[in-house]
This record gives C-alpha cells, structure tokens and sequence, in this order.
C-alpha cells in the first residue's frame, strides 16, 4: 500500500533500493544496473560498468531475492555462479521473447539463452560477426522475428527448434548505410518499431542534442527500405505501435 505521505509531487519518482526486509537471507542487489527487462519471471538485470561481461537474475516470482547461493530450481542466478557462465562480450541490451529464450545484445556479438539457466538453460553465441548499436535498437514482427540494428547495418534474426539464422537486411541495398549516417554511440539513439498496420518496421536514427534525425522505413512485403525524416520538434526517440479497442 503506497503511503499517500510518498506519493510523486515531481518526475522523476524513484525508489531507494534497501535490502528485502533487512535480512542477508535475500542478497543484495546488483551495483548500478544499467539494462533490465523481466525473463521467465525473474528480474533479469545487466550493464553494470564496473563488470559489463555479467548479467543477473532474481529469484523466480521475487524481485527482491538475490541471494545467489541457493541451491533449488527457482534460485537466484548470476553468470559467474551458472553453468551457462558469463557473456563472451559487453552487454548493451536484454532482449526477452515471452518465456521461450532471451537474447544479449552486445558490442561485438549476440548470445542467446535458452531455457532457465538455474534449471538446464544454455548460453550460445547467435553471431560473433556483429553486435547491437543501443539498449532499444531493436524490434520484434508478427512471427517473433527479431530486428536489429547492428554494427553493419540492419539485421534480421529467424528462431526456430531447429536453431536460428541471421541475415543482412542492408548488405546489398545500402552496403554503407553505417558510414553514410557517421552514427556516433555517444550523440545518436536509434530505436525501432514494429507497425503492425502497415506491414513494416521504422528505424529511426536522432540526434540526441539537437533531434535532427535521418530514418528508414522497411516494407516486409516487398523488401524494398525507403528514407523518412521528421521535424525536429517530434524526432522520434521512442516508438510504439498502440493498437486501440475501437
């Protein structure tokens, strides 16, 4: 129950992190966290700077249990403390699809766990030929294909039982769309999105400082990646399809 004394008067609201109920039976939490999404229901937690190589997990349905030395089915799990064992690169995204696998977009590379990793799970590398611009250069379409926008262009990822396979949306119609667009990690946000109405993907590329933005459309139906660009009082920094029940 949220004591109306702590209601937010002002944005941004946050919660000082304190140890679950005071007692060294749950752990501690992460140091400086800075990735996070929710995977078979666990906190999953990743880009600490100190560490960037490892990622976490919370005790299945208890987001303040972190104590990694539990030895049951639903314990706590860090990658130094797994079998599956730390990424092979920086992570820079958590990237869950429901509860079938959850992707690590890194630097360089991108790795895939299966299952849970305290349980049976696994950690194989998906390519060890590109890795992820940003935390939210990603998207999913309607058949749980993954897009991305890599460090050679924009890809695509296909998941199935019998294993995956990547591809290059770009290589051949814009072979220097990364040199073309001099994308710099510490001036641009890229983020993309799925429009279910239209049947392709945005991926818009802005200029934090000043939102001046270049982006793409890609069709799904033809193939065929066209430019687009928006005011700068609407630079896209953040994309989501709403679909509206009426």
């Amino acid at each position: 129950v949220l004591n109306s004394a702590l209601a937010a008067t002002s944005v941004p609201h946050f919660y000082d992190w304190t140890v679950y109920g005071g007692s060294a039976t749950y752990g501690t939490f992460p140091t400086k966290p800075t990735l996070g999404c929710l995977y078979r229901g666990r906190v999953t937690l990743a880009g600490t700077p100190y560490d960037p190589h490892q990622w976490y997990m919370s005790r299945q349905g208890n987001p303040f249990d972190w104590n990694y030395v539990s030895a049951d089915s639903q314990s706590p799990i860090a990658g130094n403390n797994a079998d599956v064992g730390k990424v092979g690169d920086a992570v820079i995204a958590t990237i869950p699809r429901k509860d079938d696998f959850l992707i690590f977009g890194c630097v360089n590379s991108m790795w895939l766990v299966r299952g849970d990793p305290a349980e049976g799970g696994s950690l194989d590398p998906i390519t060890l030929a590109t890795g992820i611009f940003g935390p939210k250069s990603f998207c999913w379409d309607a058949e749980d294909n993954l897009y991305w926008f890599g460090t050679s262009g924009i890809y695509k990822l296909r998941v199935s039982s019998e294993g995956w396979q990547v591809e290059n949306l770009t290589a051949k119609s814009i072979p220097k769309l990364i040199d073309d667009e001099t994308i710099d990690p510490t001036q641009h946000r890229i983020t993309m999105g799925y429009d279910r109405s239209r049947h392709g993907i945005l991926i818009c590329i802005t200029t934090v400082a000043t939102n001046a933005n270049s982006s793409y459309w890609l069709d799904l139906r033809t193939g065929g990646i066209f430019p687009e660009s928006y005011p700068t009082q609407c630079a896209p920094a953040s994309l989501l399809f709403y679909n509206a029940d009426d």
